[in-house]
């Protein structure tokens, strides 16, 4: 299989993940009553429990147990509109998010936790950066295991990492984009 193949296979799997994703925020927007945009959810189950999980704008955040809620609360000053979230695990966890304004790091965000994200201190923000030179906005991130994540960027990028999202690496774009090539690869800072 080549590589092309491959990154047009897991696009066409994310992108129906993200399908079912909208029904489960919106699902989960009618638990959360009046609170802002919710704009991705993920569910998993955890000994037996259906843990769901809620991002929306501002940086708010909303996770139900069963149905009931356990948690709101907002993660980086409010200052990112949250596009995206995905746990490998009960304890594992990544969001990806747009920061708002000129916040300084680029226009992506990636918080992540490995406590399982039940307050706000338990998620460390990172900004991979893909171009320097462009603000590229971060959409949706899949967790497949607690090591390998992939994030799907505007303008044709993903980027991926191989420990857990301590160090990221650039994909190159798809064709009909301009070619990022070897420099494209980004550490999170």
């Amino acid at each position: 299989m080549t590589a092309a193949y491959g990154l047009r296979a897991f696009a066409l799997v994310l992108s129906i993940a993200m399908v079912v994703r909208a029904q489960q925020a919106s699902e989960a927007a009618q638990d959360a009553g009046s609170l802002p945009t919710w704009n991705d959810a993920c569910s998993l189950s955890v000994r037996g429990a259906i843990v769901r999980w809620a991002v929306g704008d501002s940086g708010c955040i909303l996770k139900t147990i069963n149905g009931d809620t356990t948690a709101r609360y907002v993660i980086g000053n409010g200052q990112s509109d949250l596009c995206g979230v995905s746990f490998a695990d009960a304890q594992h966890g990544w969001i990806v998010g747009n920061m708002l304004g000129n916040s300084g790091c680029g226009r992506g965000i990636v918080f992540r936790t490995t406590t399982g994200g039940g307050t706000s201190p338990a998620w460390t923000a990172s900004c991979p950066v893909i171009r320097p030179d462009v603000n590229v906005p971060f959409l949706e991130v899949e967790a497949l295991d607690v090591r390998h994540v992939w994030v799907t960027c505007g303008d044709g990028y993903m980027f991926y990492s191989n420990d857990g999202g301590l160090r990221w690496a650039v994909t190159a774009k798809r064709s009909g984009s301009d070619e990022l090539g070897s420099a494209g690869s980004g550490h999170a800072k």
